[in-house]
This record gives structure tokens, C-alpha cells and sequence, in this order.
């Protein structure tokens, strides 16, 4: 991951869920969020969600959040994709149809992964896949709830 310095403003980001309930960040605000862009069609994506489950397990009590915004893609694509994998997510899945969020987050591949602190900043990007929970990247994703 790399370090944004100094961290950036949130662009918004509100989108629906799978049970097309609205999901705003900014209801987020004092934890830290992870946010993913993906796709179903994306081999590294795909590989990933079972980490960002494990971290999400891991951290959820400790003030984190987990975000994963499907790009371009509509629940009948994304809803049998989620319950087909080994490890299904609980965290939120959030609808990006028409790939506005992907494009205000400024995201140029997927997937891309973005740490927001406990303040609304962006603080660290990820280009290509990764395990989000090794215990590196775990500690890096915690510190954003430490204040500056």
C-alpha cells in the first residue's frame, strides 16, 4: 500500500447496497474505512474477498469499517457471484452501476483500495490485488484510527 501524504479529502461516496439501501462514508466519520473497487470478472478481485472478509472479522470491533464497490456491474450480476464464493462477505457491497464513484475516487484499474482515517482523510492507496489480512497490512489499515 502506498502512503498518501498529505491525506486527501473523501470524495463522496454514496451508493446503494444489494438490498439497494443507501450507504453514505460520511456516516463513517471517527472509524477507520476500507475501500475496495472491484469487479466480478477481475481474477485478482475476486481472490481477494476472502481476505477482506478476514480483516473485516478481525477488525470490525476495533472501529473499521469494510466497503467493497462493485464497479459497472447490477445485482443480478453481483448477488449469485457473492454467494458462490467459499467465503461469503458481511461486510458492505455497495453498487457502483455507472462507474461515478470508481472515476470520482480517481481509481484507473481494479481492483483499487483506498484507506480513509478516522477523520475522513484518504491515507493509503493499493493498485492490484492484495491480502488484506496479513498482519502488515492490518497494522497499517489500524493506524488510521490513530489522530495525527
Amino acid at each position: 500500500m502506498t502512503e498518501i501524504n498529505p491525506p486527501l479529502a473523501i470524495p463522496e461516496l454514496k451508493l446503494p447496497d444489494m438490498d439497494d439501501k443507501l450507504v453514505d462514508i460520511e456516516s463513517m466519520k471517527g472509524k477507520v474505512v476500507v475501500v475496495n473497487f472491484w469487479a466480478t470478472w477481475c481474477p485478482p478481485c475476486r481472490r481477494e474477498m476472502a481476505s477482506l472478509e478476514n480483516l473485516y472479522q478481525e477488525t470490525k470491533d476495533k472501529n473499521v469499517e469494510v466497503i467493497a464497490v462493485n464497479v459497472g456491474e447490477d445485482t443480478d450480476t453481483v448477488f449469485p457471484f457473492i454467494n458462490s464464493l467459499d467465503v461469503i462477505p458481511t461486510f458492505a457491497v455497495l453498487l457502483d452501476k455507472d462507474s461515478s464513484a470508481m472515476k470520482r475516487w480517481k481509481a484507473r484499474s481494479l481492483p483499487t483500495t483506498y484507506v480513509v482515517n478516522a477523520e475522513g482523510k484518504v491515507i493509503y492507496r493499493a493498485v492490484g490485488g492484495r491480502e488484506f489480512d496479513h498482519p502488515d497490512v492490518v497494522n497499517k489499515i489500524q493506524s488510521g484510527l490513530a489522530s495525527d
